[in-house]
């Protein structure tokens, strides 16, 4: 950084108080910031700051406003992650809450690169506020700005969720888009921790989710729907369902679609309503057993209607070895759902090939499938449902852990 860069710049700046010199001095900003590395226009723009070019947002120049944004992205890049939202706090406050869905897509797209690089550089105690505001940017009517704004409150620290969750109430104020965007917060938060999960549940939104089931907009509702399922896959998100009769509903819900025209957007077919009532009939448990027995009990009928032929865990196992990423690992982790419990353990046995698929670590799979499979296999090695020839192989796949390999192996012993 020199003296004539800062002068420069200070002298680019002050013709933004003047109207009719703002774009040709917006101009001539980007120009200089543009060939300027980050470790030399940043001293520039701390030293001098950047409140000016705010203040260029005020307009209804659209070519003004354009401008502005960009020298202001063009600013922010000169900064390490996080740093923008340390220096000017403040005026990354005011961003969130501008008029113009350009100025709120600035603000947001820093705070999402700290949250999905290190949350750490924003601490939950100094930098409440500004969660607080993202929180309820869910409801933006930009669709990118609230998609963002569901990405970073997802994935903060459990700290922030008492604060954060009681102001994003403001969302379920909102139309449905606005509320199933709050949803998509609550589920993915509450299948992270058990005690964010009991937050939710004192905040009321589980109560509000369910309750909104009664509406006539059945988009609406498989929304819900499809948002709940994801938590039912928790044992205790199903336990919970249960226990506040919420499963009950649905499956009230589920048989009274006949009477409604556009009922079968909700279900694969008459075939899933027969399942309901097979439900019923075969759940007498009071209600004062223990909830664990009605989920086995549930789950159970709900994974054998999965695929009569070739069956329901065949069926599971060819979408384990499905060659698309994104169906092997979410196979992998309806796998892991199911062998939480005892029926599901002893019909992997059963299925010629899954534990040689399971065990054989020349499969290729993501990072994040081989710790779904790791997380199967860690289960199964306590079952009883193996002989302890499969037993001793699920010990020591479990000792070697999720990523080792031979390679692996052969290159420690050569370093000895």
């Amino acid at each position: 950084m020199t003296q004539q860069d800062i002068e420069q710049y200070r002298t680019f700046t002050e013709k933004l108080k003047t109207e009719e010199l703002r774009n040709a001095a917006l101009t001539d900003i980007k120009n200089l910031l543009t060939y300027k590395s980050a470790p030399e226009a940043a001293p520039i723009l701390r030293n001098i700051g950047i409140s000016k070019i705010l203040h260029c947002l005020h307009g209804t120049d659209k070519e003004q406003l354009k401008l502005a944004c960009e020298v202001l992205k063009l600013c922010f890049e000169k900064f390490d992650t996080g740093d923008v939202v340390k220096t000017y706090t403040s005026h990354i406050m005011y961003l969130l809450r501008h008029n113009k869905d350009c100025v709120r897509r600035l603000a947001i797209d820093e705070i999402c690169k700290v949250v999905t690089t290190d949350p750490t550089l924003l601490p939950v105690p100094q930098y409440i506020d500004v969660y607080v505001a993202v929180g309820q940017m869910v409801t933006d009517e930009d669709i990118g700005v609230a998609n963002k704004a569901v990405l970073i409150t997802s994935n903060l620290s459990a700290e922030a969720y008492p604060r954060v969750l009681d102001e994003m109430k403001i969302a379920l104020e909102g139309n449905t888009s606005s509320k199933c965007n709050a949803y998509e917060v609550i589920i993915k938060i509450s299948t992270r921790s058990h005690s964010i999960f009991e937050i939710c549940v004192a905040q009321g939104y589980y109560d509000f989710m369910v309750n909104e089931l009664q509406t006539d907009d059945v988009l609406y509702q498989l929304n819900i729907l499809e948002l709940l399922s994801l938590l039912a896959i928790k044992p205790h998100g199903i336990a919970f369902l249960i226990k506040q009769g919420t499963l009950q509903k649905i499956s009230e819900l589920v048989r009274d679609l006949k009477n409604n025209p556009l009922g079968g957007l909700l279900t694969p077919g008459s075939k899933y309503i027969q399942i309901i009532d097979k439900l019923g009939d075969k759940d007498p448990t009071p209600n004062n057993d223990p909830v664990d027995q009605r989920i086995t009990l549930m789950t159970r009928e709900w994974f054998r209607s999965l695929s009569k032929e070739p069956g329901p865990m065949e069926t599971m196992f060819e979408i384990c070895k499905n060659p698309f990423q994104d169906i092997q690992l979410a196979g992998l982790t309806l796998l892991d759902a199911v062998c939480q419990h005892q029926w599901g353990e002893e019909m992997v046995a059963r299925v010629a090939g899954f534990m040689e698929y399971l065990l054989d670590r020349s499969v290729v799979l993501t990072k994040q499938s081989k710790e779904a499979k790791y997380d199967i296999i860690k289960r199964l090695s306590q079952s009883s449902a193996f002989d302890n020839n499969i037993i001793m192989r699920l010990k020591t796949y479990v000792e070697q852990g999720p990523f080792y390999s031979e390679s692996t192996l052969q290159v420690a012993m050569e370093e000895e």
